[in-house]
């Protein structure tokens, strides 16, 4: 009877201890999750902020526009403009890299946004513009 006894006793801690360990286990997965996770938005904050300040000197940052974003931007700014005026360096993908270097950016915000306003160089055929 006293084995008996002893096995259910030992039985019943061996038990407690896999459902301490589990939940110990499954805590310590969720620290590492919400510090990884907290990692991830202190370097995207970096990313933003040095975004931030690359536009602030009137660069337009790849990483905050796309070069993606920026074709699609040029592509519709292009189809709306009146007659005789253009792009400087036409809406082609491969040449986007040339905007990198042309445009101009200003950023404007208050507490509860910000706007990138994008400077696009344009052309007729005899002047160049700014929009």
């Amino acid at each position: 009877m006293q084995s008996h006894a002893k096995f259910q006793e030992t039985s019943r801690d061996i038990k407690w201890l896999n459902e301490t360990l589990r939940h110990h286990s499954v805590m310590y997965l969720q620290v590492r999750q919400l510090e990884y996770s907290l990692m991830m938005a202190v370097q995207q904050i970096g990313e933003l902020f040095s975004s931030v300040q690359y536009a602030l000197l009137g660069k337009l940052p790849v990483n905050l526009v796309t070069p993606v974003t920026l074709h699609r931007i040029l592509t519709d700014v292009s189809l709306n403009l009146p007659d005789y005026y253009e792009l400087v360096a036409g809406v082609k993908i491969q040449d986007i890299h040339t905007y990198y270097e042309l445009i101009k950016v200003a950023l404007v915000g208050n507490a509860h946004g910000a706007q990138l306003v994008i400077h696009v160089p344009l052309k007729t055929a005899t002047q160049s513009f700014s929009l």
